[in-house]
């Protein structure tokens, strides 16, 4: 099997396992500060689970990016995402007030989809960025009051007391992921610097 990272060949040992192969491509990428975006078999775009169960292929290729661009996009995705974000809640609230309880709780699915992809972008980008918060930028106690607020909402929900889940997401949920916002833009600031 033929590899190929950003056009050109990289030697890996023949016989070599796909998760080793991946193991390799990931250490060469990160040498040169560069995170994979793409990994093509045969000209056909895989996911890595589909990659590791594939049979066969001839010609691996990987694409990558500068981790200081997936950074610096990923951030700025956050940023403009936040304020959909705690709308869509409000909006999520305004159902469950209204006893729209099927449409409420769908939506609340896709926002709390929302809220781990964007606690996820955090951690990863706070972690890619050597967690060098300021003062007053700790990102850990502004996820674990994120946790408690959700942990009171879910309470709310299970107990059928929509209203009062209504109540949470637009007094304590919304405000708390707002005041992710600052957090958001300091690692964009730290993004702009040095990554590490």
């Amino acid at each position: 099997m033929k590899v190929f990272v950003d056009g050109a060949a990289l030697e890996i040992p023949s016989g070599e396992g796909k998760e080793r192969l991946l193991k390799e491509v990931r250490r060469f990428c990160a040498s040169r500060g560069r995170v994979m975006q793409t990994l093509a078999v045969d000209g056909i775009v895989l996911e890595e689970e589909a990659f590791l169960a594939l049979e066969g292929g001839s010609l691996v290729e990987f694409t990558t990016t500068p981790l200081r661009d997936l950074i610096r996009s990923s951030l700025e995705e956050a940023g403009t995402y936040l304020p959909r974000l705690t709308r869509g809640l409000c909006t999520v609230a305004a159902h469950l007030e209204e006893e729209e309880k099927g449409a409420g709780l769908s939506l609340l699915s896709d926002a709390l989809e929302g809220i781990g992809w964007l606690l996820k972008v955090l951690a990863d980008t706070d972690s890619l960025l050597g967690g060098r918060a300021r003062d007053g930028d700790d990102l850990s106690p502004l996820l674990t009051d994120l946790q408690s607020r959700l942990e009171e909402l879910a309470r709310s929900l299970e107990e059928g007391r929509f209203f009062e889940a209504a109540h949470h997401m637009r007094e304590r949920l919304v405000p708390a992921l707002e005041r992710l916002a600052p957090r958001i833009e300091a690692l964009q600031s730290l993004a702009d610097g040095d990554v590490h």
